[in-house]
């Protein structure tokens, strides 16, 4: 059997045995890499969907005057899809084995100022990203997940676009 050769960072492989040990290792490195980019973009992804709602970032259509109006008397916060923070309080982020989730859950209801329940949040999202005629009133669009989907993974690939490489280089070298 042929002794390994190094040169600079990199083993010189010479049997099968060391072929498949290091195949299984650059395959750990793949997933490890993936899992910790995944996480995190998973991490930065919910932090910009709060933001975006905290400091309206977008550029929806203004509430009616009759509705902000409304709002007010009733103390509610008169930010778009804000209203009692009830909707914005169950946006959830998940990771688990094989997937990752930001979003509302579904069967979660909305809850009002009185405590009544409403409608399921997924629902209510729909109604907010795509507009619908409610009690013979118009709501118009006031798009969220798919303008911040669009924003983040562009931002994401700029900023990160190496990053995985480099955890997988890491990895592999086993640090």
């Amino acid at each position: 059997m042929k002794k390994s050769r190094h040169h600079k960072n990199y083993k010189v492989i010479s049997n099968v045995q060391d072929i498949k040990t290091a195949i299984l290792k650059f395959n750990g490195s793949v997933f490890r890499a993936y899992e910790n980019s995944y996480v995190k973009a998973i991490d930065e992804f919910y932090e910009y969907i709060i933001r975006v709602l905290d400091q309206q970032k977008y550029k929806w259509k203004p509430l009616n005057e009759e509705y902000k109006k409304w709002k007010n008397e009733e103390g509610l916060d008169t930010r778009i899809l804000i209203a009692t923070k009830f909707y914005r309080d169950n946006i959830v982020k998940e990771v688990g084995e094989g997937y990752a989730f930001v979003g509302v859950k579904a069967g979660v209801k909305h809850v009002d100022q009185d405590g009544k329940e409403g409608i399921e949040l997924t629902y209510l999202a729909k109604i907010h990203e795509w507009g619908t005629i409610k009690s013979g009133h118009w709501v118009p669009p006031r798009p969220l997940w798919r303008p911040a989907i669009s924003v983040f993974i562009r931002r994401w690939n700029k900023e990160h676009k190496n990053e995985m490489l480099v955890n997988m280089k890491k990895e592999f070298k086993g640090g």
